[in-house]
């Protein structure tokens, strides 16, 4: 059943963050989320092409479309993963190309407790690792652990969600069905804030290409255990305070390697040196990616751009 009316993707939600951060006035800036398109240029503003997905996705496929790229003023990118990888598959101007990390909200501090049972969660659309989760999660047979899942294809509106969603159907029917799985659905960003701070660890076998991973970094800030696969920017992003399993193409595999990884991270949970790092790590994230930390990039980048265009 669809449910948002008014929900916010992550690009959204960047989008609104970065308007309600930043002191300029961006009433001469057009900025274009990630698709490639000449109409979208407007020839009466300074053009910027915010690139949030990895290089095979169909929406950048115009990227170096002189009619699309002469106009743009600087493209940014949101790891150094993505734009390497952009800069390998496609002949980009390199002068325009800046690299600025996304940003969240910050998290108040957390309040120790410890849960009946270790709370896991999934936040990330169904086709991201979902499925090996599920797997994992079988794999453990712990009765000591809850896994809430929070997956549903309605966070890209209604006509995605009827074209797509009833193909994973059989995935939500799965979690519904598993001992200790909660299958939730979609619910607003404020909602899974709320749910991130109660918490202990937040579960992603993703076999998607991920250029950054909001909902990851809102988990770390939110005090949440880190629970990845290493693949794409997830290791740049989060560095040294999650816990990694090998990216394998064999979800097979893949399952039981990351059921192992996270066996030890349940069994570790609690002890005092995991403890300290979450410390250490909501600390970290909730500075270094706040919108109070990006937003004077996004200013010097502004500034910089009127500077050469009035020049």
């Amino acid at each position: 059943m669809f449910v948002p009316e008014k929900s916010l993707g992550g690009t959204e939600l960047l989008l609104a963050g970065l308007l309600s951060s930043i002191k300029h006035d961006v009433s001469k800036f057009n900025i274009i989320r990630t698709i490639c398109d000449p109409g979208l240029i407007d020839k009466n503003k300074i053009n910027i092409l915010w690139v949030h997905v990895h290089t095979d996705q169909a929406s950048v496929a115009r990227i170096v479309d002189p009619e699309f790229i002469n106009h743009i003023a600087a493209i940014v990118f949101v790891s150094h993963w993505q734009f390497l990888n952009f800069r390998n598959a496609f002949s980009l101007p390199l002068e325009k190309c800046h690299v600025i990390l996304n940003a969240i909200h910050e998290f108040p501090k957390r309040e120790k407790r410890r849960n009946e049972v270790v709370k896991l969660i999934y936040t990330s659309t169904p086709w991201r690792g979902l499925d090996v989760l599920l797997d994992s999660f079988e794999l453990l047979g712990r009765d000591d652990v809850e896994l809430s899942v929070y997956s549903s294809a309605a966070i890209y509106g209604k006509e995605f969600y009827d074209n797509h969603d009833h193909d994973y159907e059989y995935l939500y029917e799965r979690a519904r069905s598993m001992k200790g799985v909660k299958y939730h659905g979609f619910i607003s960003n404020e909602e899974i804030r709320r749910k991130l701070v109660e918490t202990d660890i937040f579960a992603y076998p993703s076999n998607w290409a991920e250029t950054f991973c909001l909902s990851m970094v809102e988990a770390a800030a939110a005090g949440c255990r880190i629970v990845v696969t290493d693949w794409g920017a997830l290791p740049e992003i989060a560095g040294s305070f999650a816990v990694y399993v090998p990216m394998q193409y064999d979800k097979t595999s893949l399952a039981v390697e990351y059921s192992k990884v996270l066996n030890q991270a349940l069994d570790e949970i609690w002890s005092e040196d995991t403890q300290n790092l979450l410390d250490h790590q909501t600390v970290y994230f909730n500075k270094f990616f706040s919108w109070n930390y990006r937003r004077s990039q996004w200013e010097e980048l502004f500034s910089n751009l009127l500077k050469s265009t009035n020049s």
